[in-house]
């Protein structure tokens, strides 16, 4: 926004190793790490900290359809209503105004490669990395950080998010240090070259499923029938809506998939074709690729929080030819 070194900025680092394990097969190592600084945040300047009020809700046990939420029936604190409703008056500032920000990514990929004498290639690894971030400076001064409105400008990098997947959400101060696992990607492929110029190959992935929220549904009734303790209807609108599962620890099922391909290789005057069948989602999985991580009213009967809104692309074939000349 003006002199040097406030820009956003990143760091990366990278170190790897490759060893061969036997003939023909080598295993490889790497290790990866970013750095990210310099972020800036949206201030809302016609309200202070002091003009907000922090209050804690219940988390809703009443979901007949697809289980509980994570910790249903306690108290979840840290969140805020603000006490007025001026005009806003947003200012994109630099973060460290407020406090020290920070988030980095460390990761790790190990591969293993085999070129067997029979004709036979293999290959396979894993790949994992887990985020960490932390506003917990910033949100002390600026607790509209955690509501997931105001959204900074495209092209401007603002604080870092709490609502990965609660969008609109507010995300209790308590999840502003926020650290995901270790979620492993396993990939390996394999082909063959039959008799005859047929060849046949197959990839197999597992990645990590989607990260969920659990959005919920606080009206003005909840506040008073004892579903949160603000004690007054709240100051915008007749409602507010909070995600109750602390972000990085609730994932849906894993997804595994199968691919595979068979390729008749044709002799031309000029060249060859590769005449080739592939066979996406061989076994036909539908894991979910996007979950419903609204949970709905607090103080409705039921939800289908956790059904899924998309799945993988279900089995299908696909016919085509390649002419090398």
């Amino acid at each position: 926004m003006n002199g040097w070194r406030v820009r956003p900025y990143n760091w990366e680092f990278s170190a790897s190793i490759q060893q061969q394990l036997l003939p023909r097969v080598s295993a490889s190592f790497g290790y990866f790490r970013r750095i990210y600084g310099n972020f800036n945040v949206q201030d809302n300047e016609a309200l202070g900290k002091n003009d907000f009020r922090e209050f804690s809700v219940t988390i809703p046990t009443l979901n007949s359809l697809n289980g509980q939420l994570p910790g249903a029936g306690t108290a979840l604190g840290g969140f805020y209503d603000p006490n007025i409703n001026p005009p806003a008056r947003n200012v994109i500032k630099a973060a460290n105004q407020f406090g020290n920000e920070k988030l980095h990514w460390d990761g790790f990929d190990i591969n293993v490669d085999a070129r067997l004498q029979s004709g036979i290639y293999l290959q396979g690894g894993v790949s994992t990395g887990r985020t960490m971030s932390d506003i917990c400076d910033i949100v002390d001064d600026v607790p509209e950080a955690l509501s997931g409105l105001g959204a900074a400008p495209t092209g401007v990098q603002p604080v870092v998010t709490t609502n990965t997947v609660a969008a609109g959400a507010w995300t209790s101060k308590a999840y502003c240090h926020q650290q995901t696992p270790y979620q492993p990607q396993w990939k390996a492929l394999a082909t063959y070259t039959l008799p005859f110029g047929v060849r046949v190959a197959g990839t197999y992935q597992s990645l990590p499923g989607p990260q969920m929220a659990g959005n919920t549904i606080y009206n003005n009734a909840a506040t008073t029938s004892g579903l949160t303790t603000l004690g007054r209807p709240f100051t915008v609108g007749t409602q507010t809506t909070v995600n109750v599962v602390q972000p990085g620890t609730l994932w849906g099922d894993r997804l595994n998939q199968f691919d595979f391909r068979f390729t008749k290789v044709v002799p031309v005057h000029y060249g060859r074709v590769d005449l080739n069948v592939d066979l996406y989602n061989a076994f036909n999985s539908d894991a979910i690729i996007t979950p419903l991580n609204t949970f709905g009213a607090a103080n409705a009967a039921s939800s289908a929080w956790g059904s899924p809104l998309a799945v993988i692309q279900p089995r299908f074939v696909k016919f085509s030819a390649r002419w090398d000349f």
